[in-house]
């Protein structure tokens, strides 16, 4: 009979252990309680799916607690020794942007976002010329020292970023006729991306013949009144990831369509008078999709979706531009616009560098006070005009 390796973890709580099987990923797993003592065992099935858990328990049991998450974030990936399948000397590639970031970038300590994936790649490589320059004893000191301490260490450790050239459309493979469905997350116990709720309604639409899902991350911003954006969202990277394994075992082809949530304005309507603000904002915004477009690099997503129905936002042509040409760095999938159906998709100027023209199509299907019917007018009529 053949043996298999008894997976064991060792926490001091069993509301901590229940927290790494309800998320099974980094994110709400990382702070385990250790009041109290407990030894438990599961099956492989029921632990945690991000490596970096296993050694922040390790380091946790050996050292206590860190002085900083950063720190022992950077320690944990730099112990699982590559980056989502990756050699860790490859994460300049992955975490392109405008080269070179900075300590202070990498490890948070600016206040800036940045995408966790450059963070978790990164620091991990500050780590790898660091223990390389200083030996392996300095991990425990790095774990439970100041970050303004570390940093004086190895000041220039944060590797330069690779410009790599855009990719050659005529290596994308071809989609083919995508039959889907946009699925948004539903927030609640038991519910949103990630929840067996909805594994099984991604099923269904597999079921009813569908191709093809739509998932949709929202961020959230109060612009033009303000210029920032709030990164903290549900549809978070790891329960993304859940529902995407899902998609793609089923055989589904997979769009990720990140989607703005302004509140009761419709986002739509968000427009800047004055330029300097909007290049604040949206460079808070550029931040943002070079996340969601790493996130769809890594895990082999099929289409991705730059902005949806951002008529206020659009007209400002060059950077739209300058954004496509970023995430052509990172990204070999293929890339569209949402665009609103009126008027926004004959106004856009930057078609050309994209691989489709997407049009969400709510035209309307009868007139006023008319009930749609197969032979409404309006249905033969038509709305959208097809040629420029």
């Amino acid at each position: 009979m053949a043996s298999s390796r008894l997976q064991v973890h060792v926490v001091k709580s069993e509301s901590a252990f229940q927290g790494l099987v309800q998320e099974r990923f980094l994110e709400n797993s990382y702070h385990l309680d250790t009041n109290v003592g407990a030894v438990l065992m599961s099956q492989p099935n029921d632990m945690p799916e991000d490596p970096r858990v296993e050694p922040l328990i390790a380091m946790r049991q050996a050292w206590g607690n860190p002085a900083t998450s950063q720190m022992a974030l950077a320690l944990a990936r730099y112990t699982v020794g590559n980056f989502h399948g990756e050699r860790l000397a490859a994460a300049a590639m992955i975490a392109y942007e405008e080269p070179p970031y900075t300590f202070e970038e990498v490890f948070g300590t600016n206040g800036k976002y940045l995408s966790p994936l450059v963070r978790d790649a990164l620091s991990a490589i500050w780590v790898v010329h660091a223990e390389s320059m200083n030996g392996k004893d300095l991990l425990p000191d790095l774990y439970s020292q100041d970050l303004t301490k570390s940093q004086l260490l190895c000041r220039d450790c944060i590797p330069k970023c690779t410009s790599l050239p855009d990719p050659d459309p005529k290596n994308r493979q071809s989609l083919g006729y995508l039959k889907g469905i946009s699925f948004s997350s539903e927030g609640g116990t038991g519910r949103g991306y990630g929840s067996a709720a909805a594994a099984q309604e991604i099923e269904n639409i597999q079921s009813i013949g569908a191709n093809a899902i739509a998932l949709i991350p929202y961020l959230f911003t109060a612009a033009s009144e303000q210029t920032d954006i709030r990164f903290r969202t549900l549809e978070s990277a790891n329960r993304l990831l859940r529902s995407l394994k899902v998609a793609q075992d089923l055989g589904l082809k997979v769009v990720l369509k990140p989607h703005l949530w302004a509140g009761a304005r419709f986002h739509g309507s968000i427009a800047f008078e004055q330029n300097s603000r909007f290049d604040i904002w949206f460079d808070d915004y550029r931040r943002w999709m070079l996340h969601c477009v790493r996130f769809a690099e890594i895990y082999g997503i099929n289409l991705f979706v730059i902005g949806n129905e951002l008529a206020g936002l659009t007209v400002h042509e060059e950077e739209w531009r300058e954004l496509i040409a970023a995430i052509r760095k990172i990204y070999n999938g293929h890339v569209t616009y949402a665009a609103q159906w009126e008027k926004e998709f004959l106004n856009i100027k930057f078609w050309d560098l994209l691989d489709y023209i997407g049009v969400n199509f709510y035209f309307p299907i009868s007139g006023p006070n008319e009930t749609p019917e197969a032979g409404s007018p309006e249905m033969s009529r038509g709305h959208m005009p097809m040629s420029r």
